[in-house]
């Protein structure tokens, strides 16, 4: 699967991504993690493409907590 020329390579040059739309679906939108959570995965897996996309109320909540 990790050939050069396999169906999941990623080729800038294709019409209609870079992806064959036959056998790669990415899905960009993250609704469960902090931005910075994020970070390394959309770097090294999305080409910074992947959209932090939780909402605040949910990512922050544990933010100060306090463990005893």
């Amino acid at each position: 699967m990790n050939d050069k020329n396999g169906p999941y390579t990623r080729d800038e040059s294709q019409a209609g991504g870079p992806y064959n739309h036959r056998y790669v679906t990415k899905l960009l939108q993250n609704f469960r993690s902090h931005a910075a959570i994020l970070e390394v995965p959309n770097q090294l897996f999305y080409q910074f493409e992947l959209i932090p996309s939780a909402p605040k109320e949910e990512i922050e909540k544990f933010c100060g907590w306090e463990v005893s």
